[in-house]
């Protein structure tokens, strides 16, 4: 829970690619022995105001997201309160919840409360995502890959519904710089890490009026990766 974070924006044919180089150096993880795509909900909150996401795009180094995600192949859900600091390293409570709006019941606000210092009555439900994942584990078991894809996105301010069309996501998850083979593949085939942040994004594709400089470059970088225009070349 406590870990430094790389990540990097890819077609989905070079996701095939990736896993293909990488089968000699890691393991896929798979929940109870067969599947090994998975399925994930999540919702996001904030205030209505959009105070979380302009900690993002003003480039506030000390920032934190506050979400509900559902393991929905395990049928498990947990309200979980994300931070990164000034440092860039990424830290993540949580506790088990209902999924849905948990921010209605006593114990999951109070456990907002006590791990953001956010007042749970000014958040509200801002955005859905879904998404498949592959994991992936270093045989050393010291590193973590996470692959997302079928990325789509509902703002539930707007009702605006938008889907990440070709790409996916690649996140590198470890602790400190042990040695990481799904890197070196990577930069072979001249894949840079990038910012991203899906609940950025979300909101940056079903929100035109979303403030939206600090993100432009990577905007653009997923419009040029595919033909699918999310009008950020403009």
């Amino acid at each position: 829970m406590d870990r430094d974070d790389k990540k990097y924006i890819a077609t989905t044919s070079d996701i095939r690619t990736l896993l293909e180089k990488a089968g000699e150096e890691y393991l896929i993880q798979e929940l109870d022995g067969r599947i090994r795509i998975s399925h994930y909900r999540t919702i996001y909150y904030d205030t209505p105001h959009n105070d979380l996401f302009m900690m993002h795009q003003n480039g506030k180094k000390n920032r934190e997201k506050i979400r509900e995600r559902c393991y929905v192949d395990s049928s498990l859900a947990f309200c979980e309160v994300k931070k990164k600091n000034n440092h860039g390293r990424t830290s993540k409570s949580r506790i088990e919840t209902p999924f849905g709006d948990s921010m209605r019941l006593n114990e999951i606000r109070e456990f907002v409360a006590r791990n953001s210092g956010l007042d749970p009555d000014k958040l509200v439900v801002s955005l859905f995502n879904d998404f498949h994942r592959i994991t992936l584990v270093n045989r050393r078991m010291t590193e973590r890959v996470t692959i997302d894809f079928d990325i789509s996105f509902r703002n539930f301010l707007n009702g605006v519904e938008r889907e990440l069309s070709g790409l996916g996501v690649i996140e590198i998850k470890r602790d400190g710089n042990t040695q990481s083979p799904i890197s070196d593949i990577l930069t072979d085939m001249r894949i840079h890490p990038a910012r991203f942040s899906k609940f950025c994004v979300g909101f940056l594709i079903t929100d035109k009026e979303m403030k939206r400089n600090n993100f432009k470059c990577d905007l653009i970088k997923m419009d040029k990766l595919t033909d699918y225009r999310y009008g950020y070349s403009n």
